[in-house]
């Protein structure tokens, strides 16, 4: 399953995972903002502010989870 393939799974089961993440449209851009700036998995650099971003990203995530 590839990274993007996740948003489309959730999408389709909003009802479920809303419980999780309340809101789809920062859900969305959150793993959009993951997605565009995986460094590892583009082999690219990133520059500070995005990696501001790409952290601030992966916070909400983690706060999502972790409830």
């Amino acid at each position: 399953m590839f990274f993007l393939e996740l948003k489309i799974v959730i999408n389709k089961n909003w009802a479920i995972f809303e419980k999780i993440f309340s809101d789809q449209r920062k859900f969305e851009m959150h793993l959009d903002n993951i997605n565009d700036n995986r460094v590892d998995a583009h082999a690219k650099d990133i520059n500070d502010d995005d990696l501001i971003t790409l952290r601030l990203s992966l916070k909400w995530f983690e706060k999502a989870l972790s409830i």
